[in-house]
């Protein structure tokens, strides 16, 4: 075992990191579960798993959950059930040639289970040396062995049950057995039996540090040790201290010796199979037995940089590149794995040195060129907060896609929030609508598209009573797993670290808060509105975010925030006061589906998590409504989404429904009148057929329902106009019909852009292009709040009738228009 040093200077690093994050729990003000975001768009048959043929994998009611987190808090210390050493082993390898023969069979059956979050969890932050020794047969059932650890020996093969590595463990006397359960490990999902054995050979030596032991809920009960931190796994080395004077009763199983180049086989297998931890694994066992293989050492190099263990890369790669002796070939894909793993530390100036070294050594090498203009790409994003926002948009139409970006942070900081305690983000100066405000990318990210058909995790939450979907599940060991590699901790290395040897201590039971209260579900923005509102436990993406985890929620919200892809960017919505507080809202409004919200009955229903209840001017005005206007204002807005379509006569009864609910004379904040005027001019235009003035109605009606959304419409005008689609510009943005200082207040932004492309499409279909255009730059301005921060003096770009066409809006050609 190698010398124990402290960690606690790297343990605390992240428990500040985490608990920062976890304070805002405490303070019952805890930002940012957007539980209704919108998944990537999903072609059919890309899951095959068909939540209605697999009943025990729907959602779980809120009660059997309330049930779960009963029995786990009142569990009591027990006796452990005995169980003799040689059927434990037995029913251990039954289990493994079980696993064997579904990994070969042809045809896979899609395999699904729920695993407890916010059950009892522990982490020893004590080394070996300050702990005793306990026997299996010495221990107790639902009870920590604190100021202890287990001394045992892996006696069977490991194997993957429900999302947790098992194997049978046995102590020094021999007599009994027990079942070790390993939770979260890194490198053990989705991995093969053949992968488990390269990361827990038979007769392997653990200690396992305060051992947790609860009972299996078989028939038939059965102690099991349950670890949740890597680093309460301790690898036994066989002449450590603490097994001098150990005699072991049961004989060991002679260990399988392997040479270096059959540790680098099986490393590559598993490398192509995408298992990068089990390969740097071996890689790392191929170097014990010859450390001078200085190949292994650029293999491990490749097989972090994919586990964006950037740190650990570079020092392998730059330990190869110091060795004289080595061909070109060798020393130039050192140096670009180098250039590599700084480009993953945000180093881009050392990474374009050393891409500019593989030039002149290759200077055909596309890829190394193409390295390069990503370098200069992100130093230009870091030093302006300018972006390719059309590329971005492009690369996030592709599911599962993680965009290159550099992250930005804008005229932002973190103060104490006025709302409720803790803290909340502000901002430093004056910032105008439109304004970035912050891009920031995933400290770790779950797409559908990774998931791989075999085995689906989801999380019966017992801290938010719901059902965790499986990208949010998988987020729990993707930060372990993170953690476990983290950058930060490694930079000052001199040699990489023995992964099979982690030593931080890491607390699963926090990784679970914090994930179940901050992480987000990806608001794809190449995707329609309606998909801002699934939520769906198989296709929803999720990721958790450090600095935007603390802005604070308000129904009518000043900033917003998207995905392109895994990266998220927040931009203000209307013009904030140097000093004031930055909020988004945690559940949209606009979509079309049954669960947005309407009222601010059914958004405290939404927000219970995170607050009591949320005191923004949204959910105040609808409380000085009333609870009987606001219930009356739900039944109209179902009726709405229940009809498929209206006519003119029936959408006026609506509209006058819909104002009915609004009894204190409320001018702006109205959107759900505004859906139902929208209503109205749509019908109004399938009447109105080639009738102007019906057409102006049609118009008007979509005006008000802007207005009833808090825009200010600057530009009422409804005169036929040029058929010019260039148009002059005033410095600010001017040539907007509407006004983006202070728009919109209450963002139904699914009903404003549909207002705003009906007027487009009605001036279009008159002929009046200039019009027509400026109506869509609103909408498209609306849309993704992205205005440009210089207008140029001349739109020059065609009037896109395609983008109009792809919201489901016509346009009729007028006579002559372009």
């Amino acid at each position: 075992m190698p010398p124990e040093t402290s960690t606690f200077a790297d343990f605390q690093h992240w428990q500040a990191i985490l608990q920062a994050m976890e304070f805002q729990l405490d303070e019952n003000d805890t930002p940012s579960e957007h539980s209704t975001a919108s998944p990537p768009f999903l072609q059919p048959g890309v899951y095959p798993f068909d939540v209605a043929r697999h009943p025990r994998l729907k959602p779980l009611s809120t009660q059997h959950l309330k049930d779960l987190k009963e029995k786990n808090v009142n569990a009591e210390p027990c006796a452990i059930p005995v169980f003799p050493r040689d059927a434990c082993i037995q029913n251990l390898r039954r289990a493994r040639k079980a696993a064997e023969e579904k990994e070969s069979s042809p045809q896979r059956a899609i395999q699904g289970h729920y695993s407890e979050v916010g059950a009892r969890t522990h982490f020893s932050s004590l080394l070996l040396s300050q702990l005793c020794r306990v026997g299996i047969s010495d221990m107790q059932a639902h009870h920590v062995h604190k100021g202890q650890y287990l001394l045992c020996r892996i006696a069977s093969g490991p194997v993957r049950e429900e999302g947790v590595v098992c194997f049978a463990v046995e102590d020094p006397a021999g007599i009994v057995a027990i079942t070790l359960k390993i939770h979260k490990y890194p490198g053990t999902t989705w991995a093969s039996t053949a992968a488990l054995d390269v990361l827990f050979p038979l007769g392997t030596l653990l200690a396992i540090r305060e051992p947790m032991v609860d009972l299996s809920t078989t028939p038939v009960p059965q102690g099991n040790v349950s670890v949740y931190s890597p680093a309460d796994l301790v690898f036994v080395r066989p002449l450590d201290p603490i097994l001098r004077d150990v005699k072991w009763e049961i004989p060991a199983t002679p260990p399988v010796s392997r040479s270096a180049a059959e540790w680098k086989e099986t490393g590559n297998l598993h490398f192509k199979d995408g298992q990068f931890y089990v390969a740097a694994i071996a890689y790392t066992k191929g170097l014990d037995v010859d450390p001078d293989a200085y190949i292994l050492k650029l293999n491990r190099a490749a097989a972090c940089l994919r586990l964006e263990y950037y740190s650990i890369a570079m020092v392998d790669a730059e330990a190869v590149l110091s060795i004289d002796e080595i061909s070109d070939d060798m020393r130039l894909k050192a140096r670009y794995r180098t250039a590599q793993a700084q480009y993953g530390l945000a180093n881009y100036e050392g990474a374009l040195h050393n891409f500019a070294q593989c030039l002149t050594v290759t200077p055909g090498n596309a890829e190394a060129k193409e390295w390069t203009e990503r370098c200069r790409r992100r130093i230009h994003e870091r030093e302006t907060g300018e972006y390719d926002w059309g590329r971005m948009f492009r690369d996030a139409q592709i599911p599962g896609n993680a965009i290159d970006a550099e992250e930005f942070i804008g005229p932002i900081k973190v103060g104490e929030s006025a709302r409720g305690g803790g803290r909340g983000i502000f901002v430093s100066k004056d910032i105008k609508a439109g304004d970035l405000l912050l891009v920031s990318k995933p400290v770790v990210v779950s797409f559908p598209q990774e998931l791989r058909g075999l085995d689906y995790e989801l999380g019966a939450n017992l801290i938010t009573l719901e059902t965790d979907s499986v990208c949010r599940q998988s987020l729990i060991t993707k930060l372990v797993t993170k953690i476990v590699g983290d950058p930060g901790l490694q930079s000052d290395s001199a040699t990489p670290p023995d992964l099979r040897q982690i030593k931080l201590p890491i607390d699963v039971g926090l990784i679970e808060r914090v994930i179940a209260y901050n992480a987000f579900n990806l608001n794809d923005v190449t995707r329609p509105p309606c998909f801002a509102c699934t939520k769906n436990l198989y296709r929803s993406s999720s990721a958790l975010y450090l600095l935007p985890s603390l802005f604070n929620h308000s129904c009518s919200a000043n900033s917003t925030w998207c995905n392109f892809g895994d990266v998220l960017v927040v931009r203000a919505t209307r013009d904030v006061a140097e000093g004031d507080e930055l909020t988004i809202s945690y559940i949209p409004l606009e979509g079309s589906c049954a669960n947005v919200s309407t009222t601010y009955l059914d958004r405290d229903d939404g927000l219970y998590q995170h607050m009591d209840k949320c005191d923004c001017p949204e959910c105040e005005a609808d409380r000085l409504d009333g609870k009987q206007a606001c219930e009356r204002r739900g039944v109209h807005l179902a009726r709405l989404r229940e009809t498929p379509e209206w006519t003119v006569k029936r959408a006026q009864g609506l509209v006058c429904d819909m104002d009915a609910t609004y009894p204190g004379g409320r001018t702006r904040g109205r959107w759900a009148s505004a859906r139902a005027r929208l209503v109205l001019a749509e019908a109004i235009v399938r009447e109105a057929e080639s009738d102007l003035e019906r057409l102006k109605e049609a118009a008007r009606e979509a005006m008000k329902a802007l207005e009833e959304n808090g825009i200010v419409v600057l530009d009422k005008s409804m005169e036929l106009g040029s058929t010019e689609v260039s148009v002059e510009t005033s410095e600010g943005g001017a040539t907007l019909p509407i006004a983006i200082g202070d728009a919109p207040i209450w963002s139904d932004v699914g009903t404003c852009v549909g207002a705003m492309l009906r007027i487009s499409s009605i001036f279009h279909g008159q002929g009046d292009l200039g019009m027509a255009k400026r109506w869509l730059d609103a909408a498209c301005w609306c849309e993704s709040s992205f205005p440009p921060s210089k207008p140029s003096k001349t739109y020059r770009t065609p009037l896109p009738v395609l983008a109009i066409q792809s919201m489901g809006y016509t346009l009729a050609r007028a006579p002559g228009a372009g």
